[in-house]
Protein backbone atom coordinates (compact mmCIF):
# COMPACT_ATOMS: atom_id res chain seq x y z
CA UNK A 1 0.00 0.00 0.00
CA UNK A 2 1.43 3.45 -0.88
CA UNK A 3 2.69 5.83 1.78
CA UNK A 4 0.47 8.90 1.47
CA UNK A 5 1.88 12.03 3.06
CA UNK A 6 0.40 14.44 0.58
CA UNK A 7 -0.01 17.40 2.92
CA UNK A 8 3.74 17.58 3.38
CA UNK A 9 4.82 16.72 -0.17
CA UNK A 10 6.97 19.26 -2.01
CA UNK A 11 9.12 19.33 -5.13
CA UNK A 12 12.90 19.55 -4.69
CA UNK A 13 12.64 23.33 -5.14
CA UNK A 14 10.18 23.53 -2.25
CA UNK A 15 7.10 24.30 -4.34
CA UNK A 16 4.03 22.02 -4.57
CA UNK A 17 3.75 19.67 -7.54
CA UNK A 18 2.45 21.23 -10.74
CA UNK A 19 -0.09 19.63 -13.07
CA UNK A 20 0.96 18.42 -16.50
CA UNK A 21 -0.42 20.23 -19.58
CA UNK A 22 -3.90 19.04 -20.40
CA UNK A 23 -5.31 18.25 -23.84
CA UNK A 24 -8.11 20.59 -24.88
CA UNK A 25 -11.55 18.95 -25.17
CA UNK A 26 -13.40 19.02 -28.47
CA UNK A 27 -16.20 21.58 -28.80
CA UNK A 28 -18.82 18.84 -28.52
CA UNK A 29 -20.19 15.81 -30.25
CA UNK A 30 -20.24 12.06 -29.82
CA UNK A 31 -16.64 11.59 -28.70
CA UNK A 32 -15.68 9.90 -25.47
CA UNK A 33 -13.15 11.68 -23.22
CA UNK A 34 -9.44 10.91 -23.68
CA UNK A 35 -7.68 8.47 -21.42
CA UNK A 36 -5.28 5.56 -21.08
CA UNK A 37 -6.05 2.33 -22.89
CA UNK A 38 -3.99 0.26 -20.47
CA UNK A 39 -2.69 -3.25 -21.03
CA UNK A 40 -4.13 -5.88 -23.26
CA UNK A 41 -7.09 -7.74 -21.68
CA UNK A 42 -6.74 -6.11 -18.24
CA UNK A 43 -6.78 -2.45 -19.27
CA UNK A 44 -5.89 -0.25 -16.30
CA UNK A 45 -7.29 -2.64 -13.71
CA UNK A 46 -3.96 -3.58 -12.17
CA UNK A 47 -2.74 0.03 -11.89
CA UNK A 48 -6.07 1.02 -10.37
CA UNK A 49 -5.92 -1.81 -7.89
CA UNK A 50 -2.39 -0.95 -6.76
CA UNK A 51 -2.99 2.72 -5.93
CA UNK A 52 -6.50 4.06 -6.43
CA UNK A 53 -6.04 7.61 -5.19
CA UNK A 54 -2.71 8.08 -6.93
CA UNK A 55 -4.07 6.61 -10.15
CA UNK A 56 -7.12 8.90 -10.28
CA UNK A 57 -4.96 11.92 -9.42
CA UNK A 58 -2.55 11.12 -12.25
CA UNK A 59 -5.42 10.64 -14.69
CA UNK A 60 -6.84 14.07 -13.93
CA UNK A 61 -3.44 15.75 -14.12
CA UNK A 62 -2.55 14.04 -17.40
CA UNK A 63 -5.86 14.01 -19.29
CA UNK A 64 -7.94 16.78 -17.74
CA UNK A 65 -11.37 16.96 -16.17
CA UNK A 66 -12.96 14.18 -18.22
CA UNK A 67 -11.13 10.86 -18.56
CA UNK A 68 -12.05 7.49 -20.06
CA UNK A 69 -10.34 4.67 -18.17
CA UNK A 70 -10.19 1.38 -20.06
CA UNK A 71 -10.68 -1.73 -17.93
CA UNK A 72 -10.10 -4.35 -20.64
CA UNK A 73 -12.59 -6.44 -22.62
CA UNK A 74 -14.48 -3.31 -23.63
CA UNK A 75 -15.18 -2.07 -20.10
CA UNK A 76 -14.71 1.57 -19.11
CA UNK A 77 -14.93 3.98 -16.21
CA UNK A 78 -15.31 7.72 -16.64
CA UNK A 79 -13.70 10.18 -14.24
CA UNK A 80 -15.14 13.72 -14.07
CA UNK A 81 -13.42 16.42 -12.02
CA UNK A 82 -14.86 19.75 -13.22
CA UNK A 83 -17.34 21.29 -10.75
CA UNK A 84 -19.90 21.89 -13.50
CA UNK A 85 -19.83 18.22 -14.52
CA UNK A 86 -20.16 17.08 -10.90
CA UNK A 87 -23.09 19.43 -10.38
CA UNK A 88 -24.81 18.11 -13.50
CA UNK A 89 -24.48 14.50 -12.35
CA UNK A 90 -25.44 15.08 -8.73
CA UNK A 91 -28.02 17.86 -9.08
CA UNK A 92 -29.07 19.11 -12.51
CA UNK A 93 -29.60 15.71 -14.13
CA UNK A 94 -29.66 13.59 -10.98
CA UNK A 95 -32.75 11.69 -12.16
CA UNK A 96 -30.64 10.15 -14.94
CA UNK A 97 -28.23 8.50 -12.50
CA UNK A 98 -28.32 5.61 -10.07
CA UNK A 99 -25.77 4.50 -7.49
CA UNK A 100 -26.80 0.99 -6.45
CA UNK A 101 -24.69 -0.72 -9.11
CA UNK A 102 -21.50 0.88 -7.78
CA UNK A 103 -22.23 -0.16 -4.20
CA UNK A 104 -22.31 -3.92 -4.74
CA UNK A 105 -19.39 -4.62 -2.34
CA UNK A 106 -21.38 -3.11 0.55
CA UNK A 107 -24.67 -4.84 -0.29
CA UNK A 108 -24.15 -8.00 1.84
CA UNK A 109 -23.61 -5.82 4.92
CA UNK A 110 -25.64 -2.63 4.38
CA UNK A 111 -28.44 -4.19 2.33
CA UNK A 112 -31.13 -1.72 1.28
CA UNK A 113 -30.06 1.12 3.55
CA UNK A 114 -30.13 4.67 2.20
CA UNK A 115 -26.68 4.33 0.64
CA UNK A 116 -27.73 1.50 -1.67
CA UNK A 117 -31.19 2.40 -2.95
CA UNK A 118 -32.31 4.70 -5.74
CA UNK A 119 -35.24 6.56 -7.24
CA UNK A 120 -38.68 6.66 -5.68
CA UNK A 121 -37.72 4.02 -3.13
CA UNK A 122 -34.80 6.15 -1.93
CA UNK A 123 -36.95 9.29 -1.71
CA UNK A 124 -39.64 7.50 0.29
CA UNK A 125 -37.19 5.85 2.69
CA UNK A 126 -35.19 9.05 3.18
CA UNK A 127 -38.42 10.85 4.09
CA UNK A 128 -39.02 8.29 6.85
CA UNK A 129 -35.54 8.74 8.34
CA UNK A 130 -35.18 12.52 7.85
CA UNK A 131 -37.30 13.68 10.84
CA UNK A 132 -34.90 11.99 13.26
CA UNK A 133 -32.04 13.98 11.71
CA UNK A 134 -33.81 17.32 11.47
CA UNK A 135 -32.02 20.38 12.80
CA UNK A 136 -34.06 20.38 16.00
CA UNK A 137 -33.43 16.71 16.68
CA UNK A 138 -29.72 16.96 15.90
CA UNK A 139 -29.39 19.86 18.31
CA UNK A 140 -31.07 17.75 20.98
CA UNK A 141 -28.22 15.22 20.67
CA UNK A 142 -25.61 17.76 21.84
CA UNK A 143 -25.87 16.56 25.43
CA UNK A 144 -25.05 12.99 24.40
CA UNK A 145 -22.08 14.19 22.32
CA UNK A 146 -20.66 16.27 25.16
CA UNK A 147 -21.41 13.72 27.89
CA UNK A 148 -19.63 10.83 26.20
CA UNK A 149 -16.72 13.10 25.28
CA UNK A 150 -16.38 14.04 28.94
CA UNK A 151 -16.38 10.33 29.86
CA UNK A 152 -13.44 9.81 27.52
CA UNK A 153 -11.56 12.86 28.80
CA UNK A 154 -11.96 11.67 32.39
CA UNK A 155 -10.19 8.45 31.38
CA UNK A 156 -7.30 10.19 29.58
CA UNK A 157 -4.10 11.19 31.40
CA UNK A 158 -1.38 13.70 30.59
CA UNK A 159 1.56 12.18 28.66
CA UNK A 160 -0.50 9.10 27.84
CA UNK A 161 0.00 7.71 24.30
CA UNK A 162 -3.25 6.71 22.61
CA UNK A 163 -4.30 5.44 19.21
CA UNK A 164 -6.36 8.51 18.32
CA UNK A 165 -8.17 6.71 15.51
CA UNK A 166 -9.32 3.95 17.84
CA UNK A 167 -10.31 6.45 20.52
CA UNK A 168 -12.39 8.46 18.04
CA UNK A 169 -14.01 5.30 16.65
CA UNK A 170 -15.11 4.22 20.10
CA UNK A 171 -16.36 7.68 21.05
CA UNK A 172 -18.35 8.30 17.87
CA UNK A 173 -19.85 4.80 17.93
CA UNK A 174 -21.09 5.37 21.49
CA UNK A 175 -22.56 8.72 20.46
CA UNK A 176 -24.43 7.58 17.36
CA UNK A 177 -25.71 4.41 19.05
CA UNK A 178 -27.12 6.36 21.99
CA UNK A 179 -28.37 9.43 20.12
CA UNK A 180 -30.09 7.70 17.23
CA UNK A 181 -31.03 4.31 18.68
CA UNK A 182 -31.10 4.67 22.45
CA UNK A 183 -28.37 2.05 22.70
CA UNK A 184 -25.88 2.52 25.53
CA UNK A 185 -22.56 0.95 24.53
CA UNK A 186 -20.75 1.42 27.83
CA UNK A 187 -17.70 -0.21 26.25
CA UNK A 188 -17.51 0.69 22.55
CA UNK A 189 -14.28 -1.28 22.32
CA UNK A 190 -16.33 -4.42 22.99
CA UNK A 191 -18.09 -6.74 20.53
CA UNK A 192 -20.00 -3.96 18.72
CA UNK A 193 -16.89 -1.89 18.08
CA UNK A 194 -14.78 -4.87 17.07
CA UNK A 195 -17.49 -6.11 14.70
CA UNK A 196 -17.78 -2.76 12.90
CA UNK A 197 -14.01 -2.42 12.66
CA UNK A 198 -13.71 -5.92 11.19
CA UNK A 199 -16.33 -5.18 8.56
CA UNK A 200 -15.15 -1.69 7.60
CA UNK A 201 -11.55 -2.90 7.40
CA UNK A 202 -12.38 -5.93 5.26
CA UNK A 203 -11.01 -5.75 1.72
CA UNK A 204 -13.17 -7.75 -0.65
CA UNK A 205 -10.59 -7.49 -3.38
CA UNK A 206 -11.13 -6.17 -6.88
CA UNK A 207 -9.57 -6.10 -10.26
CA UNK A 208 -7.87 -9.28 -11.41
CA UNK A 209 -7.31 -10.91 -8.03
CA UNK A 210 -10.44 -10.95 -5.83
CA UNK A 211 -9.99 -12.61 -2.47
CA UNK A 212 -11.06 -16.20 -1.90
CA UNK A 213 -14.24 -16.40 0.20
CA UNK A 214 -13.66 -19.03 2.84
CA UNK A 215 -16.05 -18.73 5.79
CA UNK A 216 -13.75 -20.12 8.47
CA UNK A 217 -12.58 -18.30 11.63
CA UNK A 218 -8.95 -17.76 10.60
CA UNK A 219 -9.63 -16.03 7.23
CA UNK A 220 -10.47 -12.34 6.72
CA UNK A 221 -13.71 -13.34 5.02
CA UNK A 222 -14.59 -15.64 7.92
CA UNK A 223 -14.02 -12.85 10.45
CA UNK A 224 -16.09 -10.51 8.28
CA UNK A 225 -18.97 -12.98 8.16
CA UNK A 226 -18.79 -13.64 11.90
CA UNK A 227 -18.95 -9.89 12.59
CA UNK A 228 -21.87 -9.47 10.20
CA UNK A 229 -23.82 -12.29 11.85
CA UNK A 230 -23.17 -10.83 15.31
CA UNK A 231 -24.47 -7.40 14.28
CA UNK A 232 -27.51 -8.95 12.61
CA UNK A 233 -28.42 -10.79 15.81
CA UNK A 234 -28.02 -7.65 17.89
CA UNK A 235 -29.96 -5.37 15.54
CA UNK A 236 -32.83 -7.79 14.98
CA UNK A 237 -32.99 -8.18 18.75
CA UNK A 238 -33.36 -4.42 19.12
CA UNK A 239 -36.08 -4.35 16.48
CA UNK A 240 -37.97 -7.07 18.34
CA UNK A 241 -37.71 -5.10 21.58
CA UNK A 242 -39.21 -2.04 19.86
CA UNK A 243 -42.14 -4.13 18.64
CA UNK A 244 -42.71 -5.32 22.20
CA UNK A 245 -42.40 -1.94 23.90
CA UNK A 246 -41.55 1.37 22.22
CA UNK A 247 -38.91 3.47 23.95
CA UNK A 248 -38.13 7.16 23.61
CA UNK A 249 -38.45 8.71 20.18
CA UNK A 250 -35.42 7.25 18.41
CA UNK A 251 -35.06 6.34 14.75
CA UNK A 252 -35.73 2.65 15.25
CA UNK A 253 -38.97 3.25 17.15
CA UNK A 254 -40.07 5.67 14.44
CA UNK A 255 -39.36 3.13 11.70
CA UNK A 256 -41.14 0.34 13.59
CA UNK A 257 -44.25 2.54 13.84
CA UNK A 258 -44.26 3.09 10.07
CA UNK A 259 -44.80 -0.63 9.50
CA UNK A 260 -41.54 -1.27 7.65
CA UNK A 261 -40.39 -4.85 7.45
CA UNK A 262 -37.78 -5.84 10.03
CA UNK A 263 -35.16 -6.43 7.32
CA UNK A 264 -35.58 -2.87 6.03
CA UNK A 265 -35.29 -1.46 9.55
CA UNK A 266 -32.15 -3.52 10.07
CA UNK A 267 -30.64 -2.15 6.85
CA UNK A 268 -31.29 1.48 7.82
CA UNK A 269 -29.94 0.89 11.33
CA UNK A 270 -26.73 -0.76 10.16
CA UNK A 271 -26.14 1.96 7.55
CA UNK A 272 -26.63 4.81 10.00
CA UNK A 273 -24.52 3.17 12.71
CA UNK A 274 -21.69 2.41 10.31
CA UNK A 275 -21.66 5.72 8.44
CA UNK A 276 -22.53 7.75 11.52
CA UNK A 277 -19.39 6.81 13.43
CA UNK A 278 -16.84 5.79 10.78
CA UNK A 279 -16.83 9.06 8.82
CA UNK A 280 -16.67 11.36 11.85
CA UNK A 281 -13.98 9.31 13.56
CA UNK A 282 -11.83 9.58 10.43
CA UNK A 283 -12.47 13.32 10.19
CA UNK A 284 -11.45 13.87 13.81
CA UNK A 285 -8.36 11.69 13.52
CA UNK A 286 -7.07 13.52 10.47
CA UNK A 287 -7.89 16.88 12.05
CA UNK A 288 -5.75 16.11 15.09
CA UNK A 289 -2.93 15.04 12.80
CA UNK A 290 -3.16 18.23 10.75
CA UNK A 291 -3.19 20.39 13.86
CA UNK A 292 -0.15 18.58 15.25
CA UNK A 293 1.70 19.09 11.94
CA UNK A 294 0.68 22.77 11.88
CA UNK A 295 1.22 24.12 15.40
CA UNK A 296 0.62 27.73 14.38
CA UNK A 297 -2.89 26.91 13.23
CA UNK A 298 -3.45 24.78 16.32
CA UNK A 299 -2.35 27.58 18.65
CA UNK A 300 -4.64 30.04 16.88
CA UNK A 301 -7.57 27.67 17.31
CA UNK A 302 -6.79 27.11 20.99
CA UNK A 303 -6.59 30.88 21.50
CA UNK A 304 -10.06 31.24 19.95
CA UNK A 305 -11.41 28.53 22.25
CA UNK A 306 -9.89 30.21 25.30
CA UNK A 307 -11.25 33.61 24.33
CA UNK A 308 -14.80 32.39 23.66
CA UNK A 309 -15.19 29.52 26.11
CA UNK A 310 -12.70 30.31 28.86
CA UNK A 311 -12.39 26.66 29.82
CA UNK A 312 -16.13 25.99 29.77
CA UNK A 313 -17.70 23.23 27.73
CA UNK A 314 -18.81 24.30 24.25
CA UNK A 315 -22.52 24.69 23.61
CA UNK A 316 -24.68 25.07 20.54
CA UNK A 317 -24.96 28.75 21.38
CA UNK A 318 -21.18 29.24 21.39
CA UNK A 319 -20.43 27.38 18.14
CA UNK A 320 -21.29 30.39 15.91
CA UNK A 321 -18.71 32.40 17.88
CA UNK A 322 -15.95 29.93 16.87
CA UNK A 323 -15.37 30.65 13.16
CA UNK A 324 -11.83 29.25 13.09
CA UNK A 325 -13.09 25.96 14.54
CA UNK A 326 -15.57 25.75 11.66
CA UNK A 327 -12.85 26.54 9.11
CA UNK A 328 -10.48 23.94 10.59
CA UNK A 329 -13.15 21.24 10.20
CA UNK A 330 -13.86 22.30 6.62
CA UNK A 331 -10.17 22.34 5.68
CA UNK A 332 -9.66 18.91 7.20
CA UNK A 333 -12.59 17.64 5.13
CA UNK A 334 -10.97 19.14 2.05
CA UNK A 335 -7.61 17.46 2.54
CA UNK A 336 -8.83 14.13 3.91
CA UNK A 337 -12.46 13.67 2.86
CA UNK A 338 -13.86 10.53 4.57
CA UNK A 339 -16.03 9.99 1.49
CA UNK A 340 -13.15 10.20 -0.96
CA UNK A 341 -14.94 9.07 -4.13
CA UNK A 342 -18.53 8.65 -5.29
CA UNK A 343 -19.99 7.16 -8.44
CA UNK A 344 -23.14 7.04 -10.50
CA UNK A 345 -24.44 4.92 -13.40
CA UNK A 346 -26.08 6.75 -16.31
CA UNK A 347 -29.52 5.41 -17.25
CA UNK A 348 -29.50 7.32 -20.57
CA UNK A 349 -26.85 9.10 -22.64
CA UNK A 350 -25.67 12.41 -21.22
CA UNK A 351 -23.40 15.21 -22.45
CA UNK A 352 -20.68 16.42 -20.09
CA UNK A 353 -17.92 18.94 -20.86
CA UNK A 354 -18.44 18.46 -24.57
CA UNK A 355 -18.18 14.67 -24.41
CA UNK A 356 -20.69 11.85 -24.54
CA UNK A 357 -21.37 9.67 -21.53
CA UNK A 358 -23.10 6.54 -22.87
CA UNK A 359 -26.13 4.95 -21.25
CA UNK A 360 -25.03 2.36 -18.71
CA UNK A 361 -21.65 4.02 -18.16
CA UNK A 362 -20.15 4.44 -14.69
CA UNK A 363 -19.16 8.03 -13.83
CA UNK A 364 -16.79 8.62 -10.94
CA UNK A 365 -16.18 11.87 -9.03
CA UNK A 366 -13.37 11.94 -6.48
CA UNK A 367 -13.36 14.41 -3.63
CA UNK A 368 -9.73 13.46 -3.04
CA UNK A 369 -8.82 14.56 -6.57
CA UNK A 370 -11.02 17.64 -6.89
CA UNK A 371 -10.18 19.02 -3.43
CA UNK A 372 -6.48 19.05 -4.38
CA UNK A 373 -6.66 20.47 -7.90
CA UNK A 374 -4.28 23.46 -8.19
CA UNK A 375 -6.55 25.42 -10.51
CA UNK A 376 -9.36 25.26 -7.92
CA UNK A 377 -7.33 25.51 -4.70
CA UNK A 378 -4.24 27.75 -4.42
CA UNK A 379 -1.47 25.89 -2.56
CA UNK A 380 -3.72 22.83 -2.48
CA UNK A 381 -1.45 20.57 -0.41
CA UNK A 382 -1.20 23.02 2.49
CA UNK A 383 -3.42 23.14 5.56
CA UNK A 384 -4.90 26.64 5.33
CA UNK A 385 -8.22 26.87 7.22
CA UNK A 386 -8.47 30.60 6.47
CA UNK A 387 -9.25 29.79 2.82
CA UNK A 388 -12.80 29.09 4.04
CA UNK A 389 -13.22 32.66 5.30
CA UNK A 390 -14.58 33.26 1.78
CA UNK A 391 -17.25 31.25 -0.04
CA UNK A 392 -15.84 28.39 -2.12
CA UNK A 393 -16.87 27.48 -5.63
CA UNK A 394 -19.86 25.10 -5.66
CA UNK A 395 -18.78 21.50 -6.27
CA UNK A 396 -15.13 22.38 -6.10
CA UNK A 397 -15.83 21.26 -2.52
CA UNK A 398 -18.30 18.45 -1.88
CA UNK A 399 -17.26 16.37 1.15
CA UNK A 400 -20.87 15.32 1.77
CA UNK A 401 -21.85 14.80 -1.87
CA UNK A 402 -24.66 16.91 -3.25
CA UNK A 403 -28.19 17.01 -4.61
CA UNK A 404 -30.95 14.66 -3.50
CA UNK A 405 -28.39 12.19 -2.14
CA UNK A 406 -26.46 14.66 0.03
CA UNK A 407 -25.35 12.82 3.15
CA UNK A 408 -28.36 12.77 5.47
CA UNK A 409 -26.06 12.83 8.49
CA UNK A 410 -24.16 15.99 7.50
CA UNK A 411 -25.59 18.27 10.26
CA UNK A 412 -25.03 15.54 12.86
CA UNK A 413 -21.40 15.02 11.81
CA UNK A 414 -20.56 18.73 11.66
CA UNK A 415 -22.04 19.45 15.09
CA UNK A 416 -20.43 16.39 16.63
CA UNK A 417 -16.96 17.10 15.23
CA UNK A 418 -16.93 20.70 16.46
CA UNK A 419 -18.19 19.88 19.95
CA UNK A 420 -15.64 17.08 20.36
CA UNK A 421 -12.71 19.15 19.05
CA UNK A 422 -13.57 22.14 21.24
CA UNK A 423 -13.85 19.90 24.30
CA UNK A 424 -10.60 18.00 23.78
CA UNK A 425 -8.39 20.93 22.78
CA UNK A 426 -9.18 22.79 26.00
CA UNK A 427 -7.84 19.88 28.05
CA UNK A 428 -5.16 18.25 25.89
CA UNK A 429 -2.86 19.10 22.99
CA UNK A 430 -2.48 15.82 21.06
CA UNK A 431 1.00 15.51 19.54
CA UNK A 432 1.95 12.95 16.91
CA UNK A 433 4.39 10.33 18.15
CA UNK A 434 7.50 10.77 15.95
CA UNK A 435 8.44 8.22 13.32
CA UNK A 436 4.97 7.33 12.06
CA UNK A 437 4.16 6.98 8.38
CA UNK A 438 0.71 8.04 7.25
CA UNK A 439 -0.62 5.11 5.24
CA UNK A 440 -4.11 5.74 3.92
CA UNK A 441 -6.66 3.02 3.37
CA UNK A 442 -9.12 4.04 0.63
CA UNK A 443 -12.10 1.76 1.20
CA UNK A 444 -15.72 2.91 1.39
CA UNK A 445 -14.26 5.65 3.59
CA UNK A 446 -10.76 7.08 3.73
CA UNK A 447 -9.10 5.96 6.94
CA UNK A 448 -5.58 5.65 8.37
CA UNK A 449 -4.47 2.06 7.83
CA UNK A 450 -2.20 1.85 10.86
CA UNK A 451 -3.98 3.99 13.41
CA UNK A 452 -2.66 7.32 14.69
CA UNK A 453 -0.48 7.25 17.81
CA UNK A 454 -0.58 10.56 19.66
CA UNK A 455 0.74 11.78 23.01
CA UNK A 456 -1.76 13.68 25.15
CA UNK A 457 0.06 16.82 26.30
CA UNK A 458 -1.76 18.71 29.05
CA UNK A 459 -3.25 21.99 27.85
CA UNK A 460 -2.83 23.58 31.28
Amino acid sequence: MPDWTAVEEKRPDGRPPQPAPRPAPPPGGPLLPPGPRGRWLVGNGLALRRDQMGFFTRMQRQYGNAVTIGLGRGGHLFLFSAPEAIERILVVNAANYTSRELNQPSMPFLGDGLLNIDGDFHRAQRALVQPSLSRRRVESYAGVMLGYTEDMLARWRADQVVDMHLEMQQLTLRIVARALFGLDLADASGPFGRAFNEIVGYDEGSGMLPKVRLDVPFTPYGRYQRARRFLDREIFGLVASRHAAAVAEDIMTTLVRTGLEDRQIRDHTITLLAAGHETTSNLLTFTFRLLSRNPGQRDALRAELTRVLGGRAPTLETLPDLPLLDMVVKESLRLYPPAWIIGRRAKDDDALLGYRLPAGAFALMSQWVVHRMPDLWPRPEEFLPERFAQPVSPFAYFPFGGGPRTCIGMPFAQQEAKLILASILQRFVPELVPGQRLVLEPRVTLRPAKGMRMRLVSAA
